[in-house]
Formats: structure tokens, sequence, C-alpha cells
């Protein structure tokens, strides 16, 4: 639903993102987590494709939170606030990157 590339001190940047409402209630579901996780990783795949090695993705991430006005991270006008998403994300980044995964469930905090 919404998404964020950041890692500019990484080799290789990643997205953090958010899924769609709709999911968000069924994501304590195996299949459901698998669907998603196999879409995502296809997404990867085909952006990767397209775009210089330098600029392709590492990773995904899924955000376990959802991004709203609230808890800071969208403006009043629903726009992504990519610094504190860089800042709130910033502590886990070398450890996705190490995991090698292509897609990673964030961890309730």
């Amino acid at each position: 639903e919404s998404g964020c590339v950041m890692g500019a001190s990484q080799a290789q940047p990643c997205a953090v993102v958010t899924i769609a409402d709709a999911y968000r209630g069924k994501v304590t579901d195996a299949e459901v987590r698998k669907l998603i996780s196999a879409s995502l990783a296809k997404t990867l795949a085909d952006t990767n494709k397209l775009l210089d090695p330098h600029e392709a993705l590492q990773v995904i991430v899924i955000a376990h939170e959802p991004w709203a006005i609230e808890n800071g991270i969208l403006t009043p006008t629903m726009k992504v606030k990519r610094g504190v998403v860089e800042e709130r994300y910033a502590p886990s980044l070398e450890a996705w990157y190490n995991s090698r995964e292509k897609v990673i469930w964030e961890a309730a905090s």
C-alpha cells in the first residue's frame, strides 16, 4: 500500500512497505503470508531486471505497523516522511541485509 526505498549507507537499497488494510487482518494465516511473500519476491525480481546493478533492491521488508498520521510516518496529506522511516528502521538494516532473504516480515516490536 505504501513504501519507501532506503539504505543510503548500504551497497544496495532496500524497500520497506506496508500491506493493504484488506490483508492486514489475515497475515496470521500462513498461506496468506506465503502468497504475499511470493508476490513481493516476484515484484522484487521483476523490478531489479529494470535497474542497474547498483540500484537493485536487496530486500523488501513488510512493516509490522501500518503507517499513519498518528504514528508520525505520514503527513496530513498522506505522504511518507522518508526521514522518519529511515530513522525508525535504520537499527534493523544490518540484520535485514545479513539475512540474505528477499522478503522479510518485520517482527512486532
